[in-house]
């Protein structure tokens, strides 16, 4: 049986997951119907999935650190209550 916090750990990498999956998608569909590199709210709206594609992988990066602690590893990237909390102290 996995133990409740290594299973939290890996629920919320797969969801953050999941979520830059769903702007990636939309990105690319967007990117199929812009003709031009004007700046539009189009093309506006591009640059911002891109930067929330970019904060999402910081994210999941984040997430999967906490998974990783919660099996029993390291990471110098968490704070010492992270450390705990993904330790499920």
């Amino acid at each position: 049986m996995i133990p409740v916090h290594q299973r939290r750990n890996y629920e919320k990498t797969d969801d953050l997951l999941n979520d830059l999956n769903c702007i990636l998608v939309a990105l690319d569909a967007l990117s199929d119907v812009i003709p031009s590199q004007e700046a539009t709210p189009e093309t506006n709206a591009v640059a911002a999935m891109l930067r929330m594609a970019r904060e999402k992988v910081e994210e999941i990066e984040n997430a999967r650190s906490f998974e990783w602690v919660g099996l029993g590893g390291a990471s110098d990237k968490l704070t010492d209550a992270e450390i705990a909390e993904a330790s499920g102290a």
